[in-house]
């Protein structure tokens, strides 16, 4: 008898679960079209990504990470709305590269909340290992 009750209270659980994930920003398996931003939007997220190289925020372990790249390359690879740190909230994430022309792309995801920066990551090597 209280098994029943113990599945039905797993089985909503999952299900609040899956329905969390299911939110994609960026998938590197299948072709993508180009986010659709205005430059108000390109502009802040380039201005954080220029902020977190002139900090050189992608040095790791002492490695000059920022050797060959000028961020000329800058583009931003996705965007989706959500609540991502925040529950019920209405959130923006962006996923960016600021330089391919290295061994390990120099990438970024930044999540903005009305006119605030809630959340700003870097990282190294493929989106995929975010």
């Amino acid at each position: 008898m209280r098994l029943i009750p113990c599945l039905l209270i797993l089985a909503a659980s999952l299900t609040g679960l899956a329905t969390a994930q299911s939110r994609v920003l960026y998938d590197s398996r299948i072709q993508t079209p180009e986010p659709r931003l205005t430059e108000s939007e390109r502009g802040r997220v380039r201005y954080l990504a220029d902020q977190a190289a002139a900090q050189t925020s992608w040095a790791r372990d002492g490695e000059v990470a920022m050797a060959g790249c000028t961020g000329d390359d800058f583009t931003v690879v996705g965007v989706a709305p959500g609540a991502f740190t925040i529950k019920g909230t209405r959130q923006t994430a962006y996923l960016y590269t600021y330089c391919y022309e290295r061994p390990g792309d120099l990438q970024g995801l930044v999540i903005i909340q009305g006119s605030a920066v809630v959340a700003h990551y870097v990282f190294v090597d493929h989106v995929s290992a975010l």
